[in-house]
């Protein structure tokens, strides 16, 4: 993760606290960089049952796909609905197994 990046995050931490909010760097960071990070360590992939470097970044471009369609409120159609299911059940599994 870049230096610029983080500097970025620890001025959004610095806000979050300015106005009294509890959250930790994590929490300021964005989602790429947090799949970024959890690509980095094989042995943390490997926790969440993905077993290449290369299935995680696609997974992420998934991910955050669908994070981008929800944030900025995309429509979707029908043909979308069972990989959101999949993917969905995914992070969910990928959340317990942490």
């Amino acid at each position: 993760m870049s230096q610029q990046r983080m500097d970025k995050a620890r001025q959004l931490l610095a806000e979050r606290e300015r106005r009294k909010e509890k959250c930790h760097l994590i929490d300021c960071l964005q989602l790429a960089d947090k799949i970024e990070i959890l690509i980095a360590d094989p042995s943390e992939l490997a926790a969440i049952g993905i077993p290449s470097q290369s299935l995680a970044r696609r997974v992420g471009r998934q991910i955050e796909s669908l994070r981008n369609s929800l944030a900025h409120a995309q429509s979707f159609v029908e043909q979308d609905w069972p990989q959101i299911v999949r993917l969905t059940r995914r992070i969910h599994k990928m959340s317990h197994d942490l």
